[in-house]
């Protein structure tokens, strides 16, 4: 069934962001018994509407798509009408989350009632986002639906060429060739000495993650190091090799010579290897208009459950981390459009965890295994 939210503090934007994928579910699959839904003559959308669905103080609506026969089709968008917190507020989030407006300004139109109409119009995955306020309206309405099928297949093509930019080696050893520059995160056992790096991630100490060795291998002329703080004194052995170095805490967002990315608290919450109180980070890259979370040694905590992105790179290998499965119920919270399981086949896990992983993880979500099979060996 939907998810509720009876916060006191008004609008939580996430909660009509996780409703998103119930676009396109028919009301069954969505949890709504068919016979709330009302049903209008002359061709107009079936809508379920209820001011519990995304927030106590909040109103939602759901339209489904339907036929004169009074037959309901599978959800064609999702609608909030948000009284406690206004238009300004609302944009603010959603520029938090989306980045700035894709177009935006006032009076685009104008309703029934005559009110002027400002309005700021997001994108997120294979979604649009608009978000409106009248001047006659005591509410602002944030409205989130498909892309259109030409939109949705240039988006899809967009996604795939940055997969093909992405490499995994041995364990949560990536390297990101973008326009940007060339990426490394956690390069470990790497078999190239390509000294090509711009930018090099660390998610944290260990030493399949932080190992002086590799780092000299791919550390170039003008790279620059970002790390955990709490790793500071520990790399006295690598940084005058660096041209900088950006030390980061979990739950932040950052912008480093034109690179932004934010950090998401990596940790186990049922075992000691990777405590909350050590600060590391997963990070997620913002990339050709792609968010990219690279999620480091981590189970699937509430952190992760909230991440927004397109591309997640995550542990399957247990022990340490999530296993297969877990990995993939962290996969089917968040959805993504790809995911690439790492951290196995080496030092934890086999290849096997990686069909594991792909079998357990739901359409439409793809699966693309990266770890290059020498690093399995």
């Amino acid at each position: 069934m939907l998810p509720v939210n009876d916060s006191k503090d008004g609008i939580v934007i996430d909660d009509i962001l996780e409703c998103r994928h119930f676009i396109g579910m028919t009301a069954v699959e969505a949890g709504i018994p068919d016979e709330v839904i009302k049903k209008e003559s002359y061709g107009l959308p079936r809508t379920y509407a209820d001011g519990q669905i995304f927030g106590s103080k909040d109103y939602g609506i759901i339209y489904f798509s339907g036929n004169q026969e009074g037959d309901t089709g599978p959800v064609e968008s999702l609608w909030i009408h948000v009284k406690e917190i206004g238009f300004e507020k609302c944009r603010e989030e959603l520029q938090s989350l989306f980045g700035d407006p894709s177009s935006e300004g006032e009076e685009p139109y104008v309703e029934s009632n005559g009110g002027a109409v400002m309005w700021a119009d997001f994108s997120e995955g294979g979604y649009d986002i608009r978000l409106s306020n009248g001047s006659e309206r005591d509410y602002c309405e944030i409205s989130i639906s498909l892309k259109s099928s030409d939109e949705n297949k240039d988006y899809e093509e967009e996604s795939s060429a940055m997969i093909d930019k992405i490499e995994v080696f041995t364990q949560n050893s990536i390297r990101i060739r973008d326009r940007k520059g060339t990426i490394y995160i956690d390069p470990f056992q790497m078999n190239e000495i390509p000294n090509d790096a711009d930018y090099l991630f660390i998610t944290h100490e260990h030493y399949d993650h932080y190992s002086p060795d590799d780092i000299k291998k791919v550390v170039g002329d003008n790279t620059v190091l970002v790390i955990p703080e709490s790793m500071q004194d520990k790399i006295s052995d690598i940084s005058g090799q660096m041209r900088r170095i950006v030390t980061v805490k979990p739950g932040m967002f950052y912008e480093v010579d034109g690179l932004e990315f934010d950090t998401v608290a990596a940790y186990n919450t049922l075992k000691n290897y990777h405590p909350k109180s050590a600060e590391w980070v997963g990070y997620i890259l913002r990339l050709d208009d792609k968010r990219i979370y690279i999620a480091g040694d981590t189970d699937a905590t509430k952190e992760a459950k909230a991440v927004k992105c397109d591309i997640a790179l995550v542990p399957i290998g247990g022990t340490f981390t999530m296993n297969a499965k877990q990995a993939a119920g962290l996969i089917n919270d968040i959805r993504p459009e790809f995911a690439i399981p790492t951290h196995y086949g080496s030092v934890v896990g086999s290849p096997e965890d990686a069909e594991v992983f792909k079998e357990n993880v739901k359409e439409p979500v793809k699966v693309e295994v990266k770890i290059k099979q020498e690093s399995l060996r």
